[in-house]
């Protein structure tokens, strides 16, 4: 690409043309739209399929939002809501408890990661020796995370209960009869083994052995509650 030479010699001209690329606040809504539903399926299939972790990084991480995570968690929130008889004639339901929940567990998950991999990173630092010191040996320095890409990531993974969920509501319609058994297997792989596997795959390389079961314990029981709610509610 050629750069006039004008732009060249005037540094203010290049930082605004390079500011102005980045600029969308003009464009249209539909361009927007568009754009972030593009982005929320290219983190989906990264997260579906996590190959790598940094593809999973530089797709997920990096270009991290919370619109994907709100919209799941929405979806779970108002797909658990039911509360039967009992709230006949009244105001209140599961919705605000289960989305509360959800994000509550969801940043407890995500402090608690964050923490012990900072721990364990110092702990690296401090034991590494001149003749050892690579980037191996040190927990989460290749791709450091702040909290809002592990929100992000932990966020995107409620996407395979909800399409547990999704599956449960159409059992109902085209499976007539007693479908327990279905229900059995798809809360126990969407709500736990898919999510848990997934989310162990894409932060394996980051976790210490030393700290590997403070760090899975919290998933582990997160996921488990949510089967549960799933199971029961779904």
């Amino acid at each position: 690409m050629n750069i006039p030479e004008s732009t060249v010699n005037d540094p203010n001209r290049m930082m605004g043309s390079h500011i102005g690329s980045w600029d969308t606040l003009d464009e249209p809504i539909w361009d927007t739209i568009s754009r972030d539903i593009s982005s929320i399926g290219l983190k989906l299939r990264h997260i579906l399929i996590p190959l790598s972790e940094k593809d999973v990084y530089h797709n997920v991480c990096k270009n991290w939002d919370l619109w994907g995570p709100f919209i799941f968690f929405t979806y779970i929130a108002f797909s658990l809501n039911n509360c039967g008889e009992e709230c006949v004639g009244y105001h209140q339901s599961n919705f605000s408890s289960i989305f509360v929940i959800l994000w509550l567990g969801n940043m407890a998950v995500c402090l608690n990661y964050k923490l012990l991999l900072n721990s364990s990173t110092e702990i690296a630092a401090e034991n590494v020796t001149d003749d050892s010191m690579t980037t191996s040996n040190k927990p989460g320095s290749n791709y450091p995370m702040s909290i809002f890409q592990l929100l992000c990531l932990f966020g995107y993974t409620l996407a395979i209960p909800s399409i547990g969920i999704l599956l449960l509501q159409l059992s109902t319609i085209f499976i007539s009869g007693d479908h327990i058994y279905a229900r059995i297997i798809v809360t126990l792989f969407f709500g736990f083994l898919y999510p848990v596997g997934s989310s162990l795959n894409m932060l394996s390389n980051y976790i210490s052995n030393g700290k590997y079961f403070l760090i899975v314990y919290p998933i582990l029981m997160f996921f488990t509650i949510l089967s549960l709610y799933l199971y029961t509610f779904a």
